[in-house]
């Protein structure tokens, strides 16, 4: 009657093993939180306009900070701050000079100022921005986090302005100079 019992026994065994396996799975699986699921925003699917078109100066609310160098604005027009070249996505440098420029301009009214040659290559409007009283192209350069770039050969009309605040920037080894000030 012992073997018998024993044979029993190890279906019951293997039944049970299973049962609290699956209980075990399941509750698992149950008391996991369900995903939450976001709304995104609706995306400006509105054409930018085209390079001929024209842009007046005045003040547009920024909706947007790509980078720390191009902001959007409300209506989904692209504006690239002229004379300034921030560092690119993969490049050291970027995510503080995104944070500048969304601390400078993100959320606000700014006067945009379109310069002669008003689109680039990628459809955005080249232009000064200012916020209050500061010209933000020359700020993200005076801090550290821009250099004075030259579009197409031609310099900026503020080209003395942002050169000098490029001069500050890098006498003082701020921002993207500092890298190069150390391994000298």
């Amino acid at each position: 009657m012992n073997i018998a019992r024993k044979q029993n026994s190890l279906p019951a065994r293997v039944g049970i093993a299973l049962f609290v396996l699956l209980a075990f799975l399941l509750g698992y699986f149950l008391r996991s939180p369900i995903p939450e699921i976001k709304v995104l925003p609706q995306v400006n699917t509105s054409p930018a306009p085209a390079q001929t078109s024209e842009f007046n100066q005045g003040t547009y609310r920024v909706t947007r900070v790509l980078d720390g160098d191009t902001i959007e604005l409300q209506g989904g027009t692209r504006v690239r701050y002229v004379g300034v070249d921030a560092p690119e996505n993969n490049e050291t440098y970027n995510l503080a000079s995104t944070k500048l420029n969304q601390e400078l301009v993100g959320g606000k009214d700014v006067l945009v100022v379109p310069t002669q040659e008003r689109w680039d290559q990628y459809g955005r409007l080249l232009a000064y921005v200012y916020v209050g009283d500061i010209l933000v192209n020359e700020k993200m350069i005076e801090e550290g986090y821009a250099r004075l770039f030259i579009y197409k050969g031609v310099k900026p009309e503020k080209y003395d302005q942002l050169k000098a605040a490029e001069d500050f920037a890098h006498g003082r080894h701020l921002g993207i100079w500092l890298d190069e000030w150390i391994s000298e």
